[in-house]
């Protein structure tokens, strides 16, 4: 609830901005790939996912933009703990980063930048998918949602990127702060966060 809150502020804090004068200086949507992660106690490998998303990009100061997000990506690992199980964990979320665009330089074209700002997520969708030997001549396969996840994750983006005309290539890194889950792991608490790479492209469509 707490996150939410400070979410909800943040977005108050920005719509009044707009209303009082600041100008919209362009709208479109990104898509790209997601390598995505946790940071925990034990060996995890990344999974790749899609990053999908609408934006509005304001005028703040000169050389700044604030840049509104909506997103659908996926997040998730692949555990390790064990070598005779592959054991997939697939999140899904809606995403809303509120970033600070900041360019480098204005000419030549392209145009660089970099940028920066707080990331509220929802979780929409929870999965796991086990495969592994269940004796010495079959093969076992479960899938099925995960239980008390943290619904809500707050994390951090930092990126740069790359403009000319329309198109823009970002690169992104995401830090996820919100504990997703508590594991008991040999007698002690193991608290997981969500960590991602994007690579995505966008199209100016305003």
């Amino acid at each position: 609830m707490r996150n939410i809150k400070i979410i909800f502020i943040m977005i108050s804090v920005l719509s009044i901005n707009v209303i009082h004068g600041i100008q919209i200086s362009g709208s479109g949507f990104f898509i790209g790939a997601a390598r995505t992660n946790i940071k925990a106690e034990w060996d995890t490998s990344s999974i790749y996912n899609l990053y999908s998303s609408v934006y509005t990009e304001c005028n703040f100061l000169p050389g700044q933009i604030i840049r509104l997000e909506l997103a659908y990506t996926g997040k998730g690992w692949f555990d390790k703990k064990t070598s005779y199980w592959h054991k997939k964990y697939n999140l899904k979320y809606l995403q809303m980063p509120i970033l600070i665009k900041l360019y480098l330089n204005r000419e030549p074209k392209p145009t660089h930048y970099i940028l920066f700002g707080p990331a509220g997520s929802y979780l929409i969708s929870s999965k796991y998918s086990i495969e592994g030997p269940e004796d010495n001549y079959n093969d076992f396969k479960r899938s099925g949602s995960i239980s008390n996840m943290s619904e809500f994750d707050v994390s951090l983006m930092l990126g740069l990127g790359i403009e000319r005309k329309r198109f823009t290539i970002e690169a992104r890194y995401d830090i996820g702060f919100q504990q997703l889950h508590v594991y008991n792991l040999e007698g002690k608490k193991n608290r997981i966060y969500n960590r991602a790479l994007y690579i995505i492209m966008g199209l100016r469509v305003f």
